[in-house]
């Protein structure tokens, strides 16, 4: 999966989710950490998605431990 990645989509991924510009050598090193948490761990899952849903919140900085529920 990561092999096929387009560079540019997972930096601006990266960008959204952790708030930090990530130089292109590094892009598939840490997009392939992102999708293992992603896939291995459901509560990461959980966070990932929050993250990217929301613009005010980064993985692994400031999101909550408990994620609210959606009505």
């Amino acid at each position: 999966m990561v092999a096929t990645l387009d560079k540019m989509k997972a930096a601006r991924f990266l960008k959204k989710v952790t708030g930090q510009d990530v130089p292109k050598r590094f892009v598939i090193t840490n997009m392939s950490s992102i999708l293992r948490r992603f896939i291995l761990d459901p509560s990461d899952r959980a966070k990932i998605i929050f993250a990217y849903q929301n613009a005010d919140s980064l993985l692994d900085v400031n999101i909550p431990d408990e994620l609210p529920e959606e009505p």
